[in-house]
């Protein structure tokens, strides 16, 4: 993250998206200045709960100024997995992808 977050000072003209999984907390200056697109991970992706679900992070990210929640889906339960393990965040900031 500090080699992203020393090119993003260097190259202020620059708009930089991360794409993440949320899983890692965002320096302060990386959540000030870049936009981002989370992408938790959904049961259906056969990553352990421990492994794709970090709370912390999330409400973190979920807070910034710039950013959207991705969950991509197959199936109704996917769906539902998002609207109740997820409900802290905006609805407004999550996209529905389906796979």
């Amino acid at each position: 993250m500090k080699q992203i977050e020393r090119w993003m000072q260097e190259n202020p003209d620059f708009t930089v998206q991360i794409e993440t999984n949320g899983t890692l907390v965002p320096t302060p200056y990386l959540l000030e200045h870049a936009k981002y697109n989370c992408s938790p991970k959904l049961e259906v992706s056969d990553n352990s709960l421990q492994m794709r679900f970090k709370e912390t992070p999330l409400k973190i990210l979920s807070a910034t100024k710039d950013v959207c929640f991705k969950f991509v889906f197959r199936t109704k339960q996917d769906i539902d997995e998002v609207l109740e393990r997820y409900s802290f965040i905006d609805p407004s900031l999550i996209w529905l992808m389906p796979e």
